[in-house]
């Protein structure tokens, strides 16, 4: 959803930059897109309701998986686990040869 935002707000504020493509129909055009996935994504939440998996209802299974997620990367990031260490050039590098 966040790119019909934005697609929305380049239309506000930047009406006349050049694009690869334009959405036909200016700025109701450009809300229009947004809206139909926004109606789908809702209806998905509201069905939802009635699916289970692990035992637990499916809302409620995501949004334990997403926080899971935001758990492993700040651990990760506190532990430097996941972070390479950079590649710096030799100061001279007839040295290796």
């Amino acid at each position: 959803m966040l790119e019909f935002v934005t697609l929305v707000a380049l239309r506000i504020k930047e009406p006349e930059l050049k694009r690869g493509f334009r959405v036909p129909g200016g700025l109701t055009g450009a809300i229009l897109t947004g809206v139909f996935p926004l109606l789908l994504l809702l209806l998905a939440v509201v069905e939802s309701d009635h699916e289970t998996l692990l035992g637990m209802n499916g809302l409620v299974f995501g949004a334990l998986i997403i926080s899971a997620g935001f758990m492993v990367y700040f651990v990760s990031g506190k532990l430097h686990v996941l972070r390479a260490k950079p590649v710096l050039p030799p100061e001279n590098i007839e040295e290796l040869a």
